[in-house]
């Protein structure tokens, strides 16, 4: 096509030199040219002035940020050095006052760091800041101690810049202590620093901060005589602050001056392009009219065409077949007229109709038109059946057929060995295995990406990733998109140095360890920064007899196991570990069908929970699963199931569906009785969780104030933004919080003040225990004070005897739960028992008589 373009053309010049000749033709291009250079040449001037009058704007909003912030580290320094207590924190006079005094302000958040530091450069506090606090205390005292000498005015006030070791900016003040009344000067100074990246401006005002943080330069500028600021090398320009701002070694802040030349040759150059478009127009009007004229001398070929009209005839049908106009849309299936479609070439039009089109068209350019349309076509059906059209990558199908064709080319060439006898040298990498391995690759969190932020950003993060792992890869690897948020890669091993089973391994492991970790770096989108992370599943091929999909299988075995880890993990497929995920994918099978099913294999019991009356207050629901013969399936072996391969979602849903319609006939016997709702961590961090929940709620009747949520320690470590959202959502529908397990966590009184429950629920483990665990007793006894400060309401689990429940009433808990009391049951019995003979709650009396013996 490219050939027969350019042929067309050059007859065209030719003609057109004809018709025009040879000097006016040079005639005009002089003074095209003669009156396009001045234009040109203005253009380019009025765009850069454009240009420096748009970068002047961008700078001025984060430049009053940078202004603005050097204020309030200038106005929070006077604030707390002259100050009496801080004189006599430096006089050692009282040595609680900062403790005391700043932990409970809000000056030390985000990051911001305050110190002391005396005249003799010794620390005397230092606190605040996140990140590696060693590492940046000592950068931001070795940027300020140099600069405080000259402090000796009382008023005066030094400012400071600094950039710790992590590449972050850190702005800042420093005073001389005082006493208010500035009569009493200590020998101490106070600075402040406060991180310019930690700034809450929003993300597009961060970007223009960060943008300008990028032109910061220290230069050691010394003033001119007469002159209002120093003299600053070319290039440079003054930070507009009143005050000079030093950082390390006394060097002063300046910013480097926004080159406008780049901005506007691009834009200049967009102008140029427009123009092209604008001459090769009009140069395209000249060729139709050219092309106009052949064809009327075309015309009167006919004779030459009458003896092709067979030939002719067929083009004619198999153009039509290629443009779909064959196709009679009564007759054809759906999946005939798409293909068509599919396969229809955008750049050649469909061919025109009439005796007009057959006597215009010659048998040697129809030829030369159906053999290009055929390279077209074929090449789009390749693009479609192999290459994801998001990613430009091979898909799923190419990637599992190079696997097979890798495999079987390696196959030949043992064989070929074999055959060549002992004495042969051995292919390299066969000296314990095949020098190749399958890494599958799942984007961390890709689901929260998309609901948080819109497919089309999601759709930019799969392509940002799979180009960032095109740069990471060798040429001799093979990168494919393999699922809706995978990527796999053929890892080819046959470069490298040790070629044993060992050496290939630790190949691989660095391999994969510098895949995951290129992705600590945000990947740049159109409109925001974002940082994502990936975990690997690895797997080396053992022998060039490993079937593919045996290898993908491996490969994806490990890749949920790596999910199951922190973000960005690697685990290489290890068979004496993972031969039980093997077999267990048929339990999850058998666990699907009995969420979808009918048989009641899947049921929820309700546990009642009491009052020291033994009056029922509320019920906790428990899943079981009665497995048809495997018999009754633990909660904790069926959910880690589900977790593990990505089925919580169904299974919660179900839960969900079968707790609220037992609940519901209690709920009318007694709408006194509450609700105790488990959720798990998955479920949790579900979006749609809150309105899921409401809607279930409403059509069974129930109020929303009838149920409690109870929340593992699990759930909240790591808070994620939708996390956060659902808690905020549960309470604004009335929806209790219980904190449930509580003492079995490290960090059980963190998350009572993070997440303000109603209620903790004491484990287990410590009420059966306290009777004869002094450590489990004292830690009941602080949980019961410690709820009663704060008015939560305190349920106690594992109530199995009744010297356990005499020992809790006596510390004051007033909820009970445990076998002692009731066991779990089905709904039809709890009413029944609540209509009927109740339950065999201790009477006080016997109580007593327990504690007596």
């Amino acid at each position: 096509m490219p050939a027969a373009a350019f042929k067309t053309l050059r007859s065209w010049g030719k003609e057109e030199r004809r018709v025009l000749g040879v000097r006016p033709l040079r005639f005009v291009l002089a003074v095209a040219g003669l009156v396009l250079l001045p234009l040109v040449a203005l253009l380019g001037r009025a765009r850069l002035q454009e240009t420096k009058e748009s970068l002047g704007t961008e700078r001025r909003e984060p430049l009053a940020v940078l202004l603005s912030s050097l204020t309030a580290a200038s106005r929070v320094a006077r604030d707390w050095g002259q100050w009496d207590h801080m004189r006599d924190y430096v006089r050692q006079l009282d040595h609680s006052v900062l403790s005391n005094a700043i932990e409970p302000t809000s000056v030390l958040e985000i990051g911001r760091v305050m110190a002391v530091v005396h005249e003799s450069g010794r620390v005397l506090f230092i606190r605040g800041g996140d990140g590696d606090l060693a590492d940046l205390h000592r950068s931001l005292l070795t940027c300020a101690r140099p600069n405080l000498t000259v402090l000796r005015a009382v008023n005066q006030v030094q400012m400071l810049a600094c950039r710790d070791g992590a590449g972050r900016d850190f702005l800042g003040a420093a005073t001389r202590v005082t006493d208010s009344a500035k009569t009493v000067v200590s020998p101490a100074v106070l600075v402040f620093f406060l991180p310019l990246h930690h700034l809450e401006l929003g993300p597009a005002i961060n970007t223009q901060v960060r943008r300008l943080a990028k032109d910061f330069v220290w230069v050691s500028a010394a003033p001119v005589p007469g002159a209002s600021a120093p003299a600053l090398p070319a290039g440079l320009e003054p930070l507009g602050f009143p005050a000079p701002v030093y950082g390390t070694g006394g060097q002063q802040l300046v910013l480097r001056q926004p080159s406008a030349q780049g901005p506007a040759l691009k834009l200049l150059g967009r102008d140029l392009a427009l123009a092209a478009l604008v001459l090769a127009t009009l140069l395209g009007l000249r060729l139709v009219l050219m092309l106009q004229r052949r064809r009327s001398r075309l015309v009167q070929r006919q004779v030459e065409r009458r003896g092709n009209s067979r030939v002719r005839q067929l083009g004619a049908e198999l153009e039509a077949l290629l443009d779909g106009t064959g196709i009679t849309p009564l007759a054809a299936t759906r999946s005939d007229r798409v293909l068509a479609r599919l396969m229809r070439s955008p750049a050649t039009a469909a061919p025109a109709t009439g005796g007009d089109q057959q006597v215009v068209a010659g048998f040697e350019q129809r030829i030369q038109r159906l053999a290009s349309r055929f390279q077209d076509v074929l090449e789009r059906a390749w693009s479609l059946a192999l290459l994801d059209p998001l990613t430009g990558l091979p898909n799923r199908r190419y990637f599992i057929e190079h696997l097979q064709l890798q495999l079987e080319h390696w196959r030949g060439l043992a064989a070929a060995a074999d055959l060549a006898g002992a004495g042969a040298k051995p292919a390299r990498g066969s000296a314990g295995g095949v020098p190749f391995a399958v890494v599958l690759i799942d984007i961390d969190r890709f689901k929260i990406i998309n609901d948080s932020y819109g497919h089309r950003t999601g759709d930019a993060v799969l392509k940002a990733v799979a180009l960032r792992l095109q740069q990471l890869i060798t040429p001799a690897d093979f990168l494919a998109r393999y699922g809706a948020d995978e990527l796999a890669i053929w890892v080819d091993l046959s470069g490298e140095d040790d070629p044993s089973p060992q050496g290939l391994l630790r190949a691989l492991q660095l391999r994969a360890d510098a895949l995951a970790g290129a992705f600590r770096t945000p990947l740049n989108l159109e409109v925001l920064d974002l940082t994502v992370s990936i975990s690997l599943g690895v797997h080396l091929l053992a022998t060039a007899q490993d079937d593919g999909s045996e290898a993908l299988k491996c490969a994806n075995l490990a890749m949920v196991r790596a999910k199951a880890k922190r973000h960005s993990a690697v685990v290489v497929f290890d068979p004496e570990q993972d031969v039980s995920d093997l077999t267990s994918y048929q339990f999850y099978l058998e666990l699907i069908e009995a969420i979808r099913g009918d048989d009641d294999q899947l049921q929820v019991l309700f546990q009642p929970i009491f009052g020291t009356s033994g009056q029922v207050r509320a019920v906790e629901a428990l899943a079981r699963w009665t497995h048809p013969t495997r018999g009754l399936i633990s909660p904790d072996t069926f959910l880690a199931l589900a977790e593990q391969h990505r089925a919580m979602a169904a299974l919660g849903e179900a839960l969900l569906r079968l707790t609220l319609e037992g609940f519901a006939p209690i709920h009318r016997r007694n709408p006194d009785i509450r609700l105790a709702l488990n959720l798990h961590p998955t479920q949790l961090s579900e979006v749609s969780l809150v309105r899921r929940l409401t809607d279930r709620l409403d059509q069974v009747g129930i109020a929303a104030a009838c149920l409690t949520v109870e929340l593992t320690e699990q759930a909240l470590l790591e808070p994620e933004p939708a996390v956060s959202a659902n808690l905020e959502l549960l309470r604004q529908n009335g929806i209790a919080l219980s904190l449930d397990d509580f003492g079995t966590g490290y960090s059980s009184l963190v998350l009572v003040g993070n997440l303000r429950p109603d209620e903790v629920k004491i484990d287990r483990s410590f009420s059966q225990a306290m009777l004869t665990n002094a450590y489990a007793a004292q830690t009941v006894s602080l949980i019961a004070s410690m709820a009663g400060s704060l008015d939560l309401a305190l349920v106690a689990e594992g109530v199995d005897s009744a010297e356990v429940l005499q020992a809790l009433m006596a510390l004051g808990v007033r909820r009970f739960q445990g076998f002692l009391l009731a066991r779990p049951m089905r709904a039809a019995e709890l009413i029944e028992r609540l209509d009927g003979r109740g339950f065999d709650f201790p009477v006080a009396s016997a109580l007593a008589q327990v504690s007596q013996g």
